[in-house]
């Protein structure tokens, strides 16, 4: 219960609710350890990582998904394993380190094939064109794009990875950034 009442996002949410959301997490991460349930722990560790992400404090929530990723490889928990190192992928590039977020996203996408996780896929192909995106490949950024563009849920509280933008406004961008031609060619080429 305490983990639910963390994950909750409501729009318009003050930071009053976002320290009790916390402390939720805190708590229900104190009783899965008292508990040894690794499977909740690794589930919390990643929920306290997105909201340290949200909150734009990348060390924190590095340090949470490093953990959720250690349990989930001890357990074999394939979902977990992907999208802990899709998020993890997604702060690689946020950081400049490319070459990194390269290897979490390459295994992340490998997890979570093998998995049969279709969305969860989905998501990681999303972060992979970010990557395109920083390593200024828009075309082909648009073609994964495309690819994923109506497998993805519209809600973001229905997504497992955090997104700063969403897929239309990355899409809107880079139609923005290549013109109306270009980027239709690269969108009709991914779907």
């Amino acid at each position: 219960v305490l983990c639910n009442l963390g994950t909750r996002n409501e729009p318009g949410v003050d930071k009053k609710s976002k320290e009790q959301k916390l402390e939720y997490l805190h708590q229900a991460h104190d009783l899965a350890v008292k508990m040894g349930r690794s499977y909740g722990l690794a589930i919390i560790e990643f929920n306290l990582a997105c909201i340290y992400y949200a909150a734009e404090n990348l060390p924190d929530a590095t340090i949470f998904l490093e953990k959720c990723v250690k349990i989930a490889d001890e357990n074999e928990y394939l979902q977990i394993m992907s999208f802990g190192r899709g998020l993890l992928g997604r702060i690689a590039i946020e950081q400049g380190t490319k070459q990194q977020a390269y290897s979490y996203l390459k295994q992340a996408l490998e997890f979570s094939t093998i998995s049969n996780f279709q969305t969860t896929s989905c998501e990681v192909v999303e972060v992979i064109a970010e990557l395109c995106i920083s390593n200024n490949q828009r075309d082909e950024a648009v073609v994964l794009l495309s690819c994923v563009f109506d497998k993805l849920p519209d809600n973001s509280n229905s997504r497992t990875l955090p997104a700063l933008q969403t897929t239309e406004e990355q899409l809107a961008q880079l139609k923005q950034d290549l013109g109306e031609e270009r980027y239709e060619r690269s969108f009709q080429k991914g779907r």
